[in-house]
């Protein structure tokens, strides 16, 4: 936090100051973000609108429109953390509804995964926390699924992950059996059914390192910027943008040059690989065809057991047990 109320990173982030121009100067937006870290100390915290439409410039310009001129990779991690810290912070007016809670937040925390921040990606996640809804019908929440998805997904929380992958995708599997089989894709459940399935198969390929997992994760992501999957959800579309940028190689910024964000240790932590006595239980082997594939699943078979345990030598009564 300190090193993003620097002026000079605010200066880099929001470039060359015109007066009467759409951002504010670097002093201004300091003193704006000064007084509402004040504020939120007396839990009276309302956020300019100025500020936080600042904040959704330097984000979309940054994240969405990586290749702005002007945006070198300097100025675009700079501009990430600004607007991420500033979008954290608006996360306590509470005059935002759930919906542009959801909204901030995931900008917040995708703003923070992309300049290595990911601690406070998990800050952010514990205030909308009640907002992730796995207990409901698709229906009744089905304009945020795919920000709800979205916002557990960069929380590095995986338990709520798992349980909310597993009830969501439930869900839309008994969805596609009422259907007799057919596809979601191109209805309005279709973008929101993508994107919960492509945070699916990004969790599965950080646990078990496949990446026909990651390929079909950005292929269904894709699809849905396209509008293969359907073109009914906007959200949809936003949260699938910044999800391919941080599944794609080579795509996101940080202090060691262009990297896949999710090659980067932190996400390693989060779901460390399978080995031993656990690969045995799950059958988790390398594909024979090609030596140095990644860990694939099969079910355990005999060389999978262990070897049975050689009996001791008879003991007496009196022998110490």
């Amino acid at each position: 936090m300190d090193r993003t109320l620097d002026p000079a990173v605010l200066a880099t982030a929001l470039g060359e100051h015109r007066p009467g121009g759409v951002l504010p100067s670097a002093q201004e937006l300091l003193a704006s973000i000064t007084q509402l870290e004040i504020a939120a100390f007396g839990r009276d915290q309302e956020i300019p609108d100025n500020v936080l439409a600042t904040a959704w410039l330097l984000h979309g310009l940054a994240a969405v429109e990586p290749e702005a001129p002007g945006f070198d990779p300097v100025r675009t991690r700079q501009a990430l953390a600004v607007s991420a810290h500033v979008m954290d912070l608006a996360l306590a007016d509470e005059r935002h509804t759930d919906t542009e809670r959801l909204r901030i937040a995931f900008a917040a925390q995708a703003g923070y995964r992309r300049c290595e921040q990911e601690p406070n990606a998990t800050a952010v996640y514990r205030q909308v926390k009640n907002l992730v809804d796995f207990a409901s019908s698709l229906p009744a929440h089905l304009d945020t699924l795919a920000l709800e998805a979205g916002v557990v997904f960069l929380a590095f929380d995986r338990p709520d992950l798992n349980r909310a992958l597993a009830a969501w995708r439930r869900q839309f599997a008994d969805l596609r059996e009422l259907m007799d089989g057919d596809p979601l894709a191109g209805t309005m459940y279709g973008p929101a059914a993508a994107v919960v399935e492509a945070v699916h198969l990004l969790r599965l390929f950080l646990s078990f390192g496949d990446p026909d997992r990651l390929q079909d994760a950005q292929d269904l992501l894709g699809s849905v910027l396209d509008g293969r999957a359907g073109r009914s959800d906007p959200p949809a579309r936003w949260v699938a943008a910044h999800l391919l940028g941080l599944s794609a190689q080579g795509n996101v910024v940080n202090s060691r040059g262009a990297e896949g964000s999710l090659q980067r240790p932190c996400w390693r932590r989060m779901f460390p690989p399978v080995r031993g006595r656990m690969r045995r239980t799950v059958g988790v082997r390398r594909s024979p065809r090609r030596r140095g594939r990644p860990l694939r699943l099969r079910p355990p078979g005999p060389a999978d057991r262990p070897p049975p345990r050689r009996a001791g030598p008879a003991r007496g009564p009196g022998s110490p047990g």
